[in-house]
């Protein structure tokens, strides 16, 4: 353990320790002797008496001499743990400073938000530095290294910080900060970082290491001092919506139409409450309704759409109204697409010998059963004998096509298929016993195939599907987490070996625990985007284990709900009315696809004000308009400017950005979370509110003051002397006989 002196030259004081004893050695008279015969019987006692009365003497010089080195001590203020050997003075400092711009730094109390605390703090901190000082201020949002500058320079650059809803890792802010003192000018002697936040948990990323400071002592030679100041409310109490989603309604129209339910999430952190909920639907106020919220709690509310609902894209927002300390988190967006009723083609092949083949049509028809599922379907059943009679006319009718552990098909069908997918229809083969591999290799059935199909593979003990290889992709997000644990636990007992074509437009989308593909989507170009999704286990069950054809228990509601999921989203991901994440995360890349045959030069991208606006210029190839990671919460348009005399005919495009859920749950860093994060306690120093910053300043820069303590213990002492001079000279004088008087 170190000990610095703030004033070490007062520490010499120490040696005057030695003025008792040299008082004393000056000052002691050497004694007469004189014999009193008479007296001899006394000379024993005398000399015992004697003897005590040196040990007390030198009780009390050791007593006076310690008291004298102690204040010498004190006077010079040592100091445990000091780091940098510069006292409290304010000197020329190379000063990182993160400022977080979460939103949760929005939290308002006593009609000032958190962020504007953190700049008030921030001045205080900046006005006391020497101008010769270099301050290096960091954005959380923006977490690059920035130049360094005076600290009045950013004391001006603090009034323009802005709550960020894409922002990062406080992790990497802080590192960063400690990258740039390392790279500070040399002749700075003292280095500092500073975190100003409301240590929100979701800012930072627990139990990962921040690394950087060790390097500043590699580079400079020097060590850093690092202050957290946490500026979190005193009762965090907050409503917010923290989750908002369009689906359609139960019940269908006559003609397939139907409403949708915009279903709000709203959760309460502090005491019931009671607030209005509005619902608006394409910039038009809708309903509304007062939401009873309990403490501590969430519930669900339900708006309702129009049952004439038009076709295409639209845009709502449920939003509470009333006085709120986050208000950020008071309203949630969510673009949708209302479609007309899907048509689909479920392909089964005929049954040979009565074996029950049309076993393997029902069960994807009865996935996608209007009356089952809410969802706006039309499902036809056809064997493949009689498949082969129908046109590719006829066949764009239809949404989506499903062949389903079909053995062949002819190759005037497949032709068919060809083109009905290269004209932008969508197709799902799910292959299984039935499935004669050398038929899906044809030269007719390689223009729709996207690989080759092998032998049947049963791995021991079986198997289940694994990773989901693109987590964004629309059959997944958002209920990707959901979706990918749900098909975990999914027993698969057999699965055909497939070995896809190495092409750009060929990918995997799900594997299976041993990594062999379980999910492959391949795209066509042409007039509109056509895709196939190809299964390698069959879409279809059968109750007893023994039978051939049980190779897995997807179907089955009593394994899990991913099988009814995947067959809902998948009809209208293949019909081009979801091909896309409509709803994203502030600072997510948005990607919207292109229709190929209305495809404009150029389009105008539309933030929720009149300041927010982009053009884009895709190239021609493109099949998708990708927008560079939006920040702003709201709804977003996407416009033709453009093109083509038909681009005017290019679907509506749009989208939503809302703040990520975990920004609303407030729940601090506990101690053992933030020494995981920068190391042993020493380390750092901790300010619970702006008014303990100089404390922990002058804690972390001078250490912890030993001088309280010595100047207890100098009392002490001092008490201890005053009792022992008494004491002593007391008794020595009551001691000392009479003089004896001389005869006369």
């Amino acid at each position: 353990m170190d000990i610095s002196l703030i004033h070490a030259g007062l520490a010499a004081g120490a040696a005057l320790a030695v003025v008792p004893l040299i008082i004393h050695l000056v000052m002691r008279q050497t004694p007469k002797r004189i014999v009193f015969p008479a007296l001899r019987l006394l000379q024993q006692r005398h000399q015992r008496s004697t003897k005590r009365l040196k040990v007390k003497n030198w009780l009390l010089l050791l007593a006076r001499m310690a008291l004298v080195a102690l204040m010498a001590l004190a006077l010079a203020r040592p100091a445990l743990n000091a780091r940098v050997p510069l006292g409290d003075r304010e000197v020329p400092t190379a000063l990182a400073m993160v400022i977080d711009t979460s939103l949760s730094m929005g939290y308002v109390e006593q009609g000032k938000s958190r962020l504007d605390e953190a700049k008030e703090v921030a001045n205080q901190v900046l006005r006391k530095l020497p101008e010769s000082s270099q301050v290096y201020l960091i954005d959380s949002g923006v977490p690059a290294v920035p130049a360094a500058v005076s600290p009045s320079a950013a004391r001006k650059r603090l009034e323009g910080l802005e709550l960020r809803a894409a922002n990062r890792s406080l992790n990497l802010s802080l590192e960063r900060a400690y990258e740039a003192l390392a790279e500070s000018r040399r002749d700075l002697p003292r280095l500092e970082a500073y975190v100003l936040t409301d240590l929100a948990r979701s800012s930072w990323e627990p139990g990962q290491t921040i690394p950087g400071r060790d390097r500043i002592k590699e580079r400079s030679g020097r060590e850093a001092a690092t202050y957290l100041i946490r500026l979190a409310p005193d009762e965090f109490r907050n409503a917010a919506i923290v989750g908002l989603e369009a689906r359609p309604a139960s019940e269908p129209e006559a003609d397939g139409r139907r409403a949708f339910e915009l279903v709000a999430t709203i959760r309460n952190t502090g005491p019931a409450t009671t607030r209005l909920a509005e619902f608006l639907l394409d910039g038009s106020k809708r309903g509304q309704q007062d939401v009873e919220l309990p403490a501590e709690g969430q519930v669900e509310v339900i708006f309702r759409t129009p049952a004439s609902l038009d076709a295409g894209l639209h845009q709502a927002e449920v939003r509470l109204e009333g006085v709120d300390p986050l208000p950020f988190d008071d309203r949630r967006f969510v673009t949708f697409e209302s479609s007309p009723a899907f048509d689909v083609l479920v392909l089964y092949d005929p049954d040979p010998d009565d074996e029950p083949r049309f076993i393997d049509a029902t069960f994807v028809a009865g996935a996608l059963d209007p009356q089952a599922t809410g969802i706006p379907n039309r499902v036809e059943t056809l064997s493949t004998d009689q498949f082969d009679g129908r046109i590719p006319r006829e066949l764009a009718n239809y949404s989506c096509l499903v062949m389903n552990n079909v053995a062949r098909l002819s190759p005037q069908a497949w032709e068919q298929l060809a083109a009905y997918v290269r004209n932008g229809g969508g197709l799902v083969v799910a292959l299984g016993r039935n499935t004669d591999p050398a038929e899906y290799t044809s030269e007719a059935a390689r223009t729709v195939i996207p690989g080759q199909p092998g032998d049947p593979v049963s791995p021991s003990g079986g198997t289940a599907f694994g990773d989901l290889v693109d987590p964004s992709h629309p059959l997944f997000f958002p209920y990707t987490r959901e979706i990918a644990a749900d098909l975990a636990n999914i027993p698969v007992f057999t699965y055909r070996e497939f070995r896809p074509i190495d092409a750009p437009y060929v990918r995997p989308l799900l594997t299976y625990q041993d990594g062999a593909p379980a999910l492959i989507e391949a795209t066509f170009d042409g007039p509109q985007v056509g895709r196939v999704l190809l299964w390698t286990t069959p879409l279809s069950r059968r109750p007893t284990p023994d039978d051939p054809d049980a190779w897995n228990e997807f179907p089955n509601p009593l394994a899990g709900w991913s099988f009814l999921a995947l067959m809902q989203r998948t009809v209208p991901y293949l019909a081009g009315a979801s091909g896309s994440r409509l709803n994203y995360e502030a600072g997510e890349i948005v990607i919207l696809p292109l229709e190929p045959s209305v495809r404009a030069a150029s389009y105008l991208v539309q933030g929720p004000t009149d300041q927010l606006n982009e053009r884009i210029n895709p190239d021609r190839d493109v099949s998708e308009l990708i927008v560079e990671g939006p920040e702003a919460l709201g709804q977003w348009t996407v416009l033709p400017t453009r093109g083509n005399a038909a681009a005017s005919e290019q679907p509506r495009l749009g989208f939503s950005i809302n703040p990520r859920p975990e920004e609303a749950n407030y729940r601090p860093l506990q101690a053992e979370e933030l020494e995981a994060l920068l190391g042993d306690p020493e380390t750092f120093a901790l300010a619970d509110s702006p008014d303990a910053i100089d404390r922990v300043q002058r804690t972390a820069r001078v250490g912890r003051e030993i001088f309280p303590w010595l100047m207890i213990l100098i009392l002490v002492l001092l008490t201890a002397e005053n009792y022992l001079a008494n004491r002593f000279h007391r008794e020595h004088a009551a001691a000392s006989p009479a003089p004896a008087r001389a005869a006369a």
